[in-house]
């Protein structure tokens, strides 16, 4: 088997079993910890941890030579991801704090949003982006859509078929599901992927460009649903769209190339 191939097959298994923990066990094996030693941080880590090791086994797995840390993408400058994350999500910061009141659960959603993003970087742009678009000719949007379809898989795996009522409803309702979780999977991780590569594969950019993109619904309160819809969504993408401006003129003014381009998009030449 060629090594390309191997890597593939290596980093496809890992993820998907990952993910199936992560869906199917996490929620049961954070609940009975936390009962047993009333720390809900601590127990929040020990399980990421835990359903983290079919990564952790994967990543050995490739024998790259390469250390571990920088094997789970866990490099690049922390305060260029600090800077980045902060200035492009202040229009979304403001503008919740303009409309909405604090969250008096504040600095507790704080800590778990920063442990949930930080292994949620790893696994996803770290581990499976990296490793697929260093070591494969896969282009970007083929590991895009295979990320995609293995959150496909482990979702109809995971989902919970009772409670239907007609065989229409169960069409609808799964229909509808489907499509709202992979429309926003895929926006969500072409972005962070594409952020990720053009700033030379930085943890920190993403983890902070995702930080503090998902830090309001976590500190503030909105009054209804639709509200927060309406307004999110012009803060949101005012937000991602200075991300995407920033990226692309610090790298037209530093005269550096784009990493995704026509011989990257689909396979690598």
């Amino acid at each position: 088997m060629k090594k390309s191939n191997y890597i593939l097959l290596i980093i496809v298994i890992s993820f998907l079993v990952y993910m199936f923990l992560e869906y199917q066990y996490f929620d049961n094996f954070y609940t009975t910890l936390k009962g047993n030693i009333k720390q809900p941080i601590i127990s929040y880590i020990v399980v990421s941890l835990i359903v983290s090791t079919p990564i952790v086994l994967g990543t050995f797995q490739l024998k790259n030579n390469i250390p571990f840390i920088k094997n789970i993408g866990l490099q690049g400058n922390f305060i260029t991801g600090l800077c980045f994350g902060l200035v492009a999500s202040l229009p979304l910061l403001i503008g919740y704090s303009l409309y909405f009141p604090i969250d008096k659960n504040l600095y507790k959603n704080i800590i778990f949003l920063i442990i949930s993003l930080f292994f949620y970087e790893i696994y996803y742009r770290g581990f499976f982006f990296q490793q697929l678009f260093k070591n494969t000719r896969l282009g970007f949007l083929p590991i895009i859509l295979i990320n995609i379809s293995i959150i496909f898989i482990v979702h109809l795996l995971c989902y919970k078929w009772s409670g239907f009522t007609t065989y229409k409803d169960f069409l609808l309702i799964i229909s509808l599901d489907i499509i709202n979780i992979l429309s926003l999977s895929f926006l969500e991780i072409a972005l962070f992927s594409w952020l990720y590569i053009e700033w030379n594969f930085n943890f920190w950019i993403v983890f902070f460009a995702h930080f503090f993109i998902s830090l309001p619904q976590r500190i503030f309160i909105s009054p209804t649903e639709i509200i927060d819809g309406v307004y999110g969504l012009i803060f949101y993408a005012i937000s991602i769209t200075l991300m995407i401006l920033i990226t692309y003129f610090y790298k037209k003014k530093k005269k550096i190339p784009f990493k995704i381009n026509k011989g990257t998009f689909w396979v690598q030449k």
